[in-house]
């Protein structure tokens, strides 16, 4: 017999007349199939926090690079002797500083996804086509200075990528190709096309699972960098 009190095996004797007569007993069988139901159960439990932990890892990291880079800029600016030198460490620094934004994801603007609870991640669960793509936006807009964006890719089709990172104005059309869009400036994971309103540049800019894709948006010099 197996005694779930004191997680250890018994005989007869001991169960019925010994220490464990007043404890929870079970046939061996009967009990590593409960056993093995609660260490799955378990297993999943501790998975799924681990995975939690990687992201929130994964976001630090994502926020410590441009951070470092950023100290480094105005740390050039401290130790800089001249006085013309000091003024354009400045504004090398000031246009890039530290302006990685945290990108929520909205949930009522977005088709064929899944968004976490914390806006941070989604899933492709829809079959997109070119006319009916699935797509999420963010829940804020740009409308002056600097910004940057970071986004990991997790999981897509090696090889056959289907994902799409850019930024859009208004209105947008979430009906209209990515190709054909006048309102998006996107850049395409398969293959580095670069989609600027409906206008096609081929890039070498490819990305794929595991690779981060930075997106710089400067809205004084209406640029967008990859």
């Amino acid at each position: 017999l197996y005694c779930y009190d004191d997680m250890s095996f018994v005989c007869l004797m001991c169960a019925h007349y010994g220490d464990h007569k007043d404890h929870k007993k079970e046939l061996i069988k009967d009990a590593a199939i409960l056993i093995r139901e609660r260490a799955s159960a378990k297993s999943d439990d501790i998975e799924s926090q681990l995975i939690k932990i990687r992201q929130e890892e994964m976001i630090l990291k994502m926020q410590k690079i441009p951070l470092q880079n950023a100290l480094e800029k105005v740390q050039k600016c401290v130790n800089e002797t001249s006085d013309s030198n000091l003024l354009q460490s400045w504004s090398e620094f000031s246009q890039v500083g530290c302006n990685l934004q945290t990108l929520i994801l909205d949930k009522d603007n977005c088709r064929g996804v899944n968004i976490s609870d914390d806006g941070l991640h989604l899933k492709n669960v829809g079959k997109g086509s070119e006319s009916n793509p699935s797509y999420a936006l963010g829940n804020t807009g740009i409308s002056k200075g600097f910004s940057r964006y970071q986004f990991k890719i997790d999981k897509d089709t090696i090889r056959n990528e289907s994902v799409c990172i850019g930024i859009t104005t208004k209105p947008f059309n979430p009906n209209m190709s990515y190709q054909k869009n006048p309102n998006l400036w996107i850049l395409r994971a398969y293959n580095g096309n670069f989609y600027s309103k409906g206008n096609l540049t081929q890039t070498n800019g490819k990305f794929s699972v595991g690779d981060i894709v930075t997106v710089e948006v400067d809205m004084n010099l209406g640029t967008i960098n990859f």
